[in-house]
C-alpha cells in the first residue's frame, strides 16, 4: 500500500528569526475549525466567516502559511480522520 506523507508533514509553517516556528491567529481558528468540523459540509465562505476574514484573503493566507490550498487541507484532513476509524475497526 502506498504511503502518503500526513498533513502535518506538508505543511509548512513560517520561521521567524529566532527558528521558533509561528501561525497566524487567523489560520490557527480555520485549522482548527476545519478540524472539528470535518464531518460537515464545509466551504471556504463558511470558515473565512467563522474567522471574520474575506474567504479570498482566507484562501490567499492559507495557501502562504501552510503550503496546501484550502479544498486540499479540508480533504487530506477528512483522508486522515477516515484512515483513523478504519484503523480502529481493524
Amino acid at each position: 500500500m502506498r504511503k502518503y506523507p500526513s498533513l502535518a508533514e506538508q505543511i509548512r509553517q513560517p520561521s521567524l528569526q529566532n527558528g521558533e516556528r509561528a501561525e497566524p491567529v487567523e489560520i490557527w481558528k480555520a485549522r482548527k475549525f476545519i478540524q472539528e468540523h470535518s464531518d460537515e459540509k464545509l466551504g471556504l465562505t463558511k470558515v473565512a466567516k467563522f474567522v471574520n476574514i474575506s474567504a479570498n484573503h482566507l484562501s490567499e493566507k492559507f495557501k502562504q502559511v501552510t503550503g496546501v490550498n484550502f479544498v486540499d487541507y479540508v480533504a487530506r484532513q477528512r483522508i486522515e480522520k477516515a484512515h483513523v476509524l478504519l484503523l480502529d475497526v481493524a
